[in-house]
């Protein structure tokens, strides 16, 4: 079934022609953390922004903005110091903090998260949290059928702003070492600011067909 919504995800969202190699699967016990759906997501599409909004982010890439394998763990951070703080809580389809595996952000600051099943591993669990305030939205599904119903506006996700996604879709791909930044997420949240949390290292947007770096 997973492999019917990768199908159904290139159908509606064409990948690019050759996808960024600066990024790895995480060796050992790291790979785990990641499901299949995601890693051939990767394999497929690698990182980029979805109709100019949602940024997929890769494991281990070398540019810290779009290491889920770096960010994931300081949203956390920042979300278990505001349930320490002003008393969120998760919602309760989450367990735990750790269930949280980063997967993709979007340019509002809304943090994309992927949570294992803890009895079977192939029930997942798509769990967003809003930039701007502590909302959270949970879908009982795997990432590429979360992207392939959002994407044919089959799937209302409450903590997104209501012009997305677009009528016709587009996937530009990201690389690292250029001189322009990404766009700076337009939210004052404390968390919003950490989904591009660094100062050194910078992305750019690439066209459609353009070799990557």
């Amino acid at each position: 079934m997973m492999k019917d919504w990768m199908r159904l995800l290139s159908s509606v969202l064409p990948p690019p022609e050759e996808v960024s190699p600066r990024w790895r699967i995480p060796a050992g016990d790291d790979a785990t953390a990641y499901p299949g759906d995601y890693l051939e997501l990767m394999g497929l599409y690698g990182p980029g922004y979805v109709d100019d909004f949602l940024c997929l982010l890769a494991p281990q890439h070398p540019n810290e903005n779009l290491d889920a394998h770096r960010l994931g763990p300081v949203w956390v951070k920042g979300i278990e110091e505001l349930a320490g703080t002003v008393g969120e809580r998760l919602p309760p389809e989450v367990e735990d903090f750790g269930d949280l595996v980063a997967w993709a952000s979007t340019d509002n600051g809304d943090m994309c998260f992927w949570i294992p099943g803890r009895r079977d591993p192939s029930a997942h669990l798509v769990a967003i949290r809003a930039g701007r305030d502590d909302e959270w939205s949970v879908h009982t599904m795997g990432i590429a059928e979360f992207l392939v119903k959002w994407l044919r506006h089959r799937l209302v996700v409450p903590v997104f702003p209501d012009d997305v996604p677009a009528d016709e879709h587009s996937f530009t791909p990201l690389v690292t070492d250029s001189p322009d930044p990404p766009p700076a997420a337009p939210s004052t949240d404390y968390l919003a600011g950490l989904a591009f949390a660094t100062e050194d290292s910078v992305i750019t947007r690439i066209d459609h067909g353009a070799r990557l770096a």
